[in-house]
Formats: structure tokens, sequence, C-alpha cells
């Protein structure tokens, strides 16, 4: 046997005698190239499913930001940085009012009611 073949054995039984229901079997031996046994995989360049661009950038702060939430409906966003707290519109990223609150905003959360557009900051 020589040296990156896989040898398969298929067999039913060992022996090659009839039974008394008339089933007699035997074993074949076949030779595998180990190499066809893989899937051929695409290159991981290929596999990208994410975006390499930027879609939609939100700007009004120059600090880190820490917290970012996004209102029920989607249309509103806060985002807390280390300078300042932001309110957004998610459609065009434009900051509508910032404030800063003297020190770092560790967290915002919005009202989980859409028809209230209320959110809390946490300093």
């Amino acid at each position: 046997m020589s040296s990156g073949t896989v040898l398969a054995y298929f067999a039913a039984s060992t022996t090659t005698t009839n039974d008394s229901s008339g089933f007699s079997a035997s074993h074949q031996e076949i030779n595998i190239d180990p190499e066809s046994l893989t899937p051929k995989v695409p290159n991981w360049k290929d596999l990208k499913p994410y975006h390499l661009t930027y879609y939609l950038e939100f700007q009004g702060h120059t600090g880190f930001v820490k917290s970012l939430f996004v209102q029920i409906s989607g249309q509103w966003t806060t985002y807390g940085s280390t300078d300042e707290l932001c309110a957004c519109v998610v459609e065009n990223g434009r900051c509508l009012k910032a404030k800063d609150f003297g020190g770092n905003v560790q967290h915002v959360a919005w009202n989980p009611f859409p028809d209230l557009h209320i959110f809390a900051v946490f300093l």
C-alpha cells in the first residue's frame, strides 16, 4: 500500500458461502485519495460578511463614546462620551442637542415606550 491512499472496506460478511436465504457476501477494496475527501474551501478574502466603509457616522463629540442607546422606534439615538451627551437622528447622524454634564457619561437609556421621548443619563 502506498502512502497517501486510504483503504476502505465494505463487507456484509466474511463468508462467501450461501446460507438458507440465498445471501452471499464478499468484501471489496477501494483506493481513495485523501485530498478528495476534504471539501474545497473558498479564499477567506471572498468571505467578507462585513462592510469596509462607513454607512453613517455620528459626529458631535470629542471624547471616547462610552454608551450608545437607540430609541425603540429606531428614529433617535443618544450617546454619552467622556465630554458630553448627544441626542441624534439615526437617519442622517445629525446631532440635535449636546449637553456637557461636567463629567463622564457612563450610561444612557431610552424610555421603552415610543410615545414618550425621555431618556436617562447615569454619570
